[in-house]
């Protein structure tokens, strides 16, 4: 078993496992991705709706070893969302929660959430 491997399950299972609270809670998701105020209207509801099912897809596709560059790429521009979301929030001095495991773990958007990303990328 190679440590790319590792990585590629833990990371898929780290998305899948951030998108089953989203799922089953969308309205939630879809107001914390409105806090953001990043998307114009309606966008808001159409990101917060599409988001979690693109993570669960992308997770399995990534722990089951399915198309995995696709993978992985499409991985990246989910985290570089994240990142951006994030250092904008912090940016305006926002105080919000992450958002990013639904009710499953709270966090609020900072230096670490952000990090958090970045190193998931990079190993990416």
């Amino acid at each position: 078993m190679t440590l790319a491997f590792v990585l590629q399950v833990t990371l898929g299972g780290l998305f899948i496992v951030s998108a089953v609270p989203k799922l089953l809670s969308p309205r939630l998701f879809i107001e914390s991705v409105r806090k953001y105020g990043l998307l114009p209207g309606r966008l808001n509801d159409v990101y917060g709706w599409a988001l979690p099912s693109v993570q669960f897809i992308v997770g399995a596709a990534l722990t089951f070893g399915i198309l995995p560059r696709f993978a992985a790429l499409s991985s990246l521009a989910l985290l570089a969302s994240f990142v951006i979301a994030m250092t904008t929030a912090v940016r305006r001095g926002q105080n919000l929660d992450c958002g990013c495991f639904g009710l499953l773990y709270r966090e609020k958007v900072g230096p670490p959430t952000i990090a958090r990303d970045l190193v998931l990328a990079a190993l990416l």
